[in-house]
């Protein structure tokens, strides 16, 4: 009985033959198994970039192109102001009030940027517009408290941080 237990021992387990195919079955759930988190990484990468794609395409053409035509059209009536300020003739029919119209809804589109220092550097270009508008850079006797042409450079300084913002907001980040 001894000697049959020792010769079993001797014994391989497999077949030689099997030992080969045993190597590359696990060769194989290997690769499969690498091969499919690879692809799968990829393509959750690829989604990704996609979807960053389609959320610019969709900034770019349904609200800059209008967003920066608003901040060209405030900056051109800020300028406006800032001219009747210093030749000395104000009169109010600049504004025909489609400003207030349109203002509602740009104010709208800069909320999809969800950026809230955006939105206050466009609330800051407005109040630069009122503050034109209300005259109180002119003393009792009409004369300038301080040159409007500080007014009129930081208009056009916080267009340009608007734009370059919502540029920001539309690069596609990797």
């Amino acid at each position: 009985m001894f000697s049959v237990y020792c010769e079993k021992m001797n014994q391989a387990g497999l077949d030689p033959a099997w030992i080969g195919v045993l190597g590359v079955l696990i060769g194989a759930v290997i690769g499969f198994t690498s091969s499919y988190y690879t692809q799968k990484w990829q393509h959750k990468n690829n989604l990704e970039i996609e979807h960053n794609k389609t959320i610019s395409k969709l900034y770019a053409d349904f609200t800059m192109s209008d967003l920066f035509k608003y901040i060209d059209l405030e900056v051109d009536y800020i300028q406006q102001l800032y001219y009747e300020a210093v030749r000395g003739s104000f009169t109010n029919d600049l504004d025909n009030g489609k400003h207030r119209e349109q203002l509602t809804k740009h104010k709208a589109m800069l909320k999809m940027f969800g950026d809230e220092e955006l939105i206050k550097s466009f609330d800051k270009l407005l109040n630069i517009r009122v503050y034109f508008h209300s005259r109180e850079y002119l003393d009792d006797k009409g004369l300038f408290k301080y040159d409007p042409t500080i007014l009129l450079d930081q208009a056009a300084a916080l267009a340009g941080e608007i734009k370059v913002a919502m540029f920001q907001h539309c690069s596609i980040k990797q």
